[in-house]
């Protein structure tokens, strides 16, 4: 069989050969005979016992399709799975039906867009009482184009009700969607409120220590001052004991205080080093320089040196616990 170009399939063979082949072979068996147009359409079958298994795979068939219908061919073949496919062609596809599975093309008639179009279906079943072969079943040519119209009302029906189908699929995932999303967003203000309660209770305490530790810096830098008072009296006690020239210990010997106009002290041998002598025979006031404030004193000759004896205050005794 092949096409002759206008959607119809003929037969390749004579006239002879088909009626030798078909009505006088007794190991054919003739299931069913019908007419299309101008087409005699024979489902035939071997007999069992005649069975045997084919010499080739490959089924030449020669044809001339436009690109449009190779759309719809490619369509028939992403239908039928690879494996099932036995042969396919620019105008033909030639698969088989496993046992206990759906014909994939069953619903495929009336997708033609041609005038009279034929799909022929050849189905290949494993048979046979000895060693096995194979059965070549052809289905009956059947003309399309009288159901055209009613099978594309049909489609466009199914069509209609398999998008309604999806339109509720889809609404309600978006309704499951949007109930997930509303208890995620009360999860999260449930969170939320319990993050905000937290942090209300970290904020107090940590104001609570903030009181606590300025408290205790105030009470360290009082201590710190206290300290400080009693370090400067201890200094200060120590420098009234001291020469403020040789910081020796003042004594009841030649070490004796002598408190200058300026009310510096210093120790007697200081005092002699630092008087300047006037000049000879000259009676005029023994004149020094503080060492301290850096002043001119005056020391009268006249008059002897007076002892003047420093009795420093007394001290509080610090406390134990201060490192002095």
């Amino acid at each position: 069989m092949q096409s002759d170009g206008s959607g119809r399939l003929i037969d390749s063979r004579s006239a002879r050969q088909v009626h030798w082949k078909i009505f006088c072979d007794k190991s054919i068996e003739t299931t069913h005979i019908r007419t299309v147009n101008d087409t005699l359409v024979v489902k035939h079958r071997k007999k069992a016992k005649y069975l045997t298994s084919l010499r080739t795979s490959a089924m030449q068939i020669s044809a001339y399709t436009i690109s449009y219908a190779l759309i719809y061919l490619y369509d028939f073949m992403e239908k039928v799975e690879v494996e099932d496919i036995i042969y396919a062609d620019t105008d033909s596809i030639v698969y088989s039906i496993p046992d206990g599975e759906e014909d994939p093309l069953e619903n495929s008639i009336g997708d033609l867009k041609r005038m009279n179009p034929v799909i022929i279906s050849v189905q290949l079943k494993l048979r046979g009482d000895e060693g096995g072969g194979v059965q070549v079943i052809v289905d009956p040519q059947t003309s399309l184009y009288q159901n055209f119209i009613y099978s594309a009302r049909f489609r466009m029906v199914i069509r209609a009700q398999t998008e309604v189908e999806k339109l509720k699929r889809t609404l309600e995932l978006r309704g499951k969607r949007m109930t997930a999303m509303q208890k995620r967003i009360e999860i999260l203000e449930n969170v939320q409120r319990e993050l905000d309660r937290r942090i209300g209770n970290l904020q107090a305490e940590a104001r609570v220590h903030q009181a606590v530790i300025e408290g205790l810096q105030e009470q360290t830098n009082r201590d710190a001052d206290v300290i400080d008072f009693l370090h400067k009296e201890q200094l200060a006690y120590e420098g009234s004991r001291l020469c403020s020239v040789c910081q020796y210990r003042y004594d009841s010997a030649a070490r004796t205080p002598h408190v200058l106009d300026c009310g510096h002290a210093v120790c007697g041998p200081c005092l002699d080093r630092l008087i300047i002598p006037p000049p000879p025979n000259q009676t005029v006031d023994l004149v020094l320089r503080c060492p301290v404030c850096r002043k001119i004193v005056y020391v009268y000759p006249a008059r002897s040196r007076v002892v003047f004896s420093m009795i420093p205050g007394v001290l509080p005794v610090p406390p134990r616990d201060l490192d002095i």
